[in-house]
């Protein structure tokens, strides 16, 4: 029976949801040096030479209480401070301060990345201080000829308050659209467009202050739904499409580094290559086979996280690859598998995942993890690796070595989901409650007119939706459980309890 997402209870029901979330520091540069090694360098395009000693100026004064950050002071931090003016004038100024690349490229799918800093803006008047927050991930060491993308306005907040307190805000910027680039540059931009004069009633562009800049990634404790050790051929198909030479996918006792296979097991994985033996030479053909997971149900969820482990070897040319697929209306057909393929549409998720590229002869594999999105009117996703080669050579270990196929392995493939809500309070309502027996073993009766009835399991899913159901139902289907019903009375009103199954 197909489950539905529990989405129309909000307002019925106090739904909590206990994600188990680590942070991690990945990044926490040393603002008390203007070096690119210590965490950040001063480019000053223009200003004024006597106030230049104030552009991204030290302070040991100014620096956010412990209290405030969330987290434990490593070091001794400081903040820096940009000012383009003097007792007498304000200056045209443009001036940033770049802080040191981050690497992002070889960290987790399913973690969140943020960036968090303080900052304070005091003594601001009219024609304050344009304050400007950026990132490029092509740097050119001159801000002037870098491409920025100004991300000011994705923070949660910046501090406007522009007055004479000391009062710092803490700043988040998500770098989830930067997941996977290696050189992710943070830079914070001051300017002032005119030179005037300083009148401090009336015409003073102001000080910014930053602080306690910080790289983090946040892991969320997942829930598996599936997975495959390739020990069951029952969970998954190995389908040929084209293989005049016996190619395709095999099964292999080469395990990823560091798989404890548990005691009674026999965990596989898959290989892959459109290389075969003839006469002596490794020869290679075209080649086009599909490893089909069996179907996973998604229902009530938004997104999916597939893992698995994977290792390129020995390709050295030509032209062969592996891709990742997903399907949601892929039906297996024992008599056709190829025609089922075919039958199916299939989006290509390859870019989803950091594959290993090494196409060598070593023995490293790569964990690779997709973040992949679930389509909530077709929830029932197929995954299926790919393996292609269009070639055709003869003795690619000797004359035509310069055009052997790769050979990719595949395993311990995952399929998680972030939980979903596990608990629930019921509404509060006048009239009685209108079912019973409570706990029930098969029929369940009602005492008023019902609409419709909704019944939940304790993960938030719909396993039975019935209309106008009449007097009473057979619910002797439900396995024994506790569940929530949600009753719509034909008089309007709307009933939410728990019961128990039996």
């Amino acid at each position: 029976m197909k489950k539905y997402l529990l989405i129309n209870l909000v307002a019925l029901l106090f739904i909590s949801l206990n994600l188990k979330a680590q942070e991690t520091e990945i990044y926490y540069p040393d603002l008390r040096y203007a070096t690119e090694a210590r965490g950040f360098t001063i480019h000053n395009v223009t200003f004024e030479s006597s106030i230049e000693a104030e552009l991204w100026k030290r302070s040991t004064f100014y620096i956010p209480a412990e209290s405030e950050l969330g987290y434990t002071r490593t070091g001794e931090q400081t903040s820096i401070a940009v000012k383009g003016y003097d007792a007498t004038n304000y200056y045209a100024t443009e001036t940033y301060a770049v802080i040191t690349s981050v690497d992002l490229s070889a960290n987790s799918a399913i973690n969140d990345y943020q960036v968090t800093f303080f900052n304070m803006a005091q003594y601001g008047k009219v024609n304050f201080a344009e304050f400007s927050v950026l990132i490029t991930t092509n740097f050119t060491g001159d801000a002037t000829t870098t491409t920025w993308t100004d991300v000011t306005d994705q923070l949660d907040q910046l501090d406007d308050y522009v007055d004479y307190d000391s009062n710092w805000t803490k700043s988040t910027l998500s770098l989830n659209a930067w997941k996977g680039e290696s050189a992710v540059v943070l830079a914070f931009k001051y300017k002032i467009a005119n030179t005037g004069t300083v009148d401090s009633s009336t015409d003073r562009p102001g000080i910014w202050r930053v602080a306690e800049v910080r790289f983090t990634q946040t892991s969320k404790e997942l829930t598996n739904v599936m997975d495959w050790q390739f020990d069951d051929f029952n969970t998954f198909e190995m389908i040929n499409v084209t293989s005049a030479n016996a190619q395709g996918w095999k099964r292999t006792e080469a395990l990823r580094t560091g798989l404890v296979e548990p005691v009674g097991e026999d965990y596989k994985s898959l290989q892959a290559s459109a290389v075969y033996d003839a006469d002596g030479l490794k020869n290679v053909s075209p080649t086009e086979t599909w490893a089909v997971l069996n179907t996973v149900d998604l229902t009530g969820y938004e997104k999916a996280y597939l893992s698995f482990w994977n290792i390129s070897q020995y390709k050295i040319g030509g032209d062969s690859e592996m891709t990742i697929k997903m399907s949601t209306d892929y039906v297996p057909n024992e008599s056709d598998p190829q025609g089922a393929v075919g039958a199916a549409t299939w989006a290509d998720i390859t870019n989803a995942f950091v594959l290993d590229e090494s196409l060598g002869y070593d023995s490293n594999w790569t964990e690779s993890i997709g973040e992949v999105s679930v389509d909530s009117n077709n929830p029932d996703v197929t995954f299926a690796f790919v393996y292609k080669c269009t070639d055709t050579y003869e003795d690619v270990n000797g004359v035509n070595s310069d055009y052997r196929a790769s050979t990719w392995k595949i395993g311990d493939v995952k399929v998680d989901v972030e939980p979903l809500p596990t608990n629930f309070e019921e509404s509060k309502h006048e009239n009685e409650v209108c079912f019973y027996p409570n706990p029930v073993n098969d029929i369940i009766n009602f005492t008023s007119q019902v609409a419709s009835v909704e019944l939940y399991n304790m993960n938030g899913s719909m396993v039975k939706y019935l209309v106008n159901p009449g007097q009473h139902q057979n619910i002797s289907d439900l396995t024994k459980g506790i569940y929530v019903i949600k009753l719509k009375l034909d008089s309007g009103e709307i009933q939410v309890n728990k019961f128990i199954k039996q």
